[in-house]
C-alpha cells in the first residue's frame, strides 16, 4: 500500500471512532431529555405529518420551541438572521424557516446552528 492510501485509511479511521463518539455522546444527551430522533427527509421535514416521532414528543411543539430558542440566543448576542446565515452556511430563509417553527430541522441543521451561536445542543432542544 501506498503512504497516502495509507495515511487516508488511518484519517478515516479516526474519523469512524469519533463519529461513534459522537453518537454515544448525543444518544445519552436525547435519552437524558427524552427526546428520541427520527430519520430526516431533506433539510426540514414535515412537523405536523410525523407519525413516527415517540408519542410524548409532538413535532410542532418541538420544531417551536427549537425556533424559538434559536432567535432567543440570536438576538441575545446581536445577530441578524443574515449574520447567523453566513456564520453557519444555511441560507437566510432557511433561518427565518428555523426561526419560526415552520418544519423539524434535521440533527446536522440544528447542530450547525448550535455552533454558528456558539451554544451546545442541549440549549436549543
Amino acid at each position: 500500500m501506498t503512504s497516502t492510501v495509507s495515511q487516508s485509511l488511518q484519517r478515516s479511521r479516526a474519523l469512524v471512532h469519533t463519529m461513534r463518539g459522537c453518537q454515544e455522546v448525543l444518544d445519552e444527551l436525547l435519552e437524558a431529555s427524552a427526546v428520541e430522533l427520527v430519520p430526516a427527509v431533506g433539510f426540514f421535514r414535515s412537523a405536523e405529518k410525523d407519525e413516527e416521532v415517540a408519542p410524548s414528543v409532538v413535532p410542532a411543539h418541538l420544531a417551536r420551541t427549537i425556533g424559538s430558542r434559536i432567535r432567543a440566543h440570536r438576538e441575545r448576542l446581536g445577530l441578524t438572521q443574515n449574520d447567523l446565515a453566513v456564520t453557519t452556511g444555511i441560507h437566510r430563509p432557511n433561518i427565518a424557516r428555523l426561526e419560526k417553527g415552520v418544519g423539524l430541522p434535521n440533527l446536522a441543521t440544528v447542530i450547525k446552528v448550535a455552533n454558528g451561536l456558539s451554544v451546545t445542543l442541549e440549549s436549543l432542544i
